[in-house]
């Protein structure tokens, strides 16, 4: 988290962009690879961009949600504050607090389960089926399966380039090459019909109450046109398999037979993300966690 004084830089940025928004106490909520989140007042989330990109991202995200709020049937983020920085992005955004806890496998019991898995089956059935041609007038990024399949060939290029070299022993380097080659060469990997995702919904990113009743769904920077299957990711790495299926049981969207096969890749590429960053960002913690998450699930690669 950041310390005292980073805190107050960021709060600096706040008063200096929203000079009528009073702060009467913040404290860090979320540090994340691409920004920080203070929870400001007790009642109001802002999200400060770490870098350009970032920012470009929230400036897409600001363009993207009004509409999607109005579509989904779980609340999304409603920016009531935004700082414009020069290139176009946006410094960072503000806006009140959904309440909720993130989903986890401690917060999810047998007796809620079930109604939670109909909730966000539902929600992906209305994301997924947000027309594509209005979300792409409103900013979003991504296109067709084969831009998708180019978009993962460059991935597969990073990770050429800063994760095979630090795998010292030739069967993993070996194992890694026939993932992301094996995938990349099966044209029926990308027979999918694109659409507009979250694209980072992680269980940390979906909200709900004691109950059992989804409240929200938070972070919409990495939205885009894409494959629905990678939506599904973040419930099957956290809550398991059987709780994905059962998601997948109250989806309204037609799948094809490689609809589990690319869940299954998309969840097995999930640690190079964190060798890249630490890799470009200097990070041998981040790049160390990856490689220990990465070596930990090769055993079980089944894609």
């Amino acid at each position: 988290m950041a310390g005292v004084d980073g805190v107050a830089a960021y709060l600096g940025e706040l008063a200096a962009c929203c000079p009528g928004f009073a702060v009467r106490e913040a404290r860090p909520a979320q540090q994340g690879w691409d920004s920080l989140t203070l929870l400001v007042n007790g009642d109001t989330i802002v999200r400060f961009a770490r870098r350009p990109d970032v920012a470009a991202r929230l400036a897409r995200e600001a363009a993207l949600l009004p509409s999607l709020a109005d579509a989904l049937p779980l609340a999304v983020p409603r920016f009531t504050l935004t700082c414009p920085d020069p290139a176009g992005g946006l410094r960072f955004v503000g806006y009140p607090a959904i309440s909720g806890e993130p989903l986890s496998p401690d917060t999810v019991t047998p007796a809620t389960e079930a109604s939670l898995a109909e909730q966000l089956g539902a929600f992906l059935s209305a994301l997924h089926g947000f027309p594509v041609a209005e979300a792409v007038r409103l900013g979003a990024e991504g296109g067709t399966a084969a831009d998708w399949r180019a978009e993962l060939g460059r991935l597969y290029g990073e990770v050429r380039a800063h994760v095979l070299p630090r795998l010292a022993d030739g069967d993993e380097r070996a194992r890694v090459e026939a993932l992301w080659e094996g995938y990349l060469a099966d044209d029926a990997a990308f027979a999918f019909a694109p659409a507009l995702i979250h694209r980072d919904l992680g269980t940390e990113h979906i909200l709900h109450d004691p109950a059992g009743r989804l409240t929200g769904v938070i972070d919409w920077g990495d939205a885009s046109i894409g494959d629905p299957a990678q939506d599904f990711i973040g419930v099957y790495r956290t809550l398991g398999a059987d709780f994905a299926r059962r998601v997948h049981a109250h989806y309204a969207r037609r799948v094809d037979s490689t609809f589990w096969r690319r869940v299954r890749f998309y969840a097995a590429i999930v640690p190079f993300f964190e060798i890249i960053f630490g890799s470009l960002e200097g990070d041998e913690g981040h790049v160390a966690a990856g490689l220990a998450a990465l070596r930990g699930q090769m055993p079980g690669w089944d894609v």
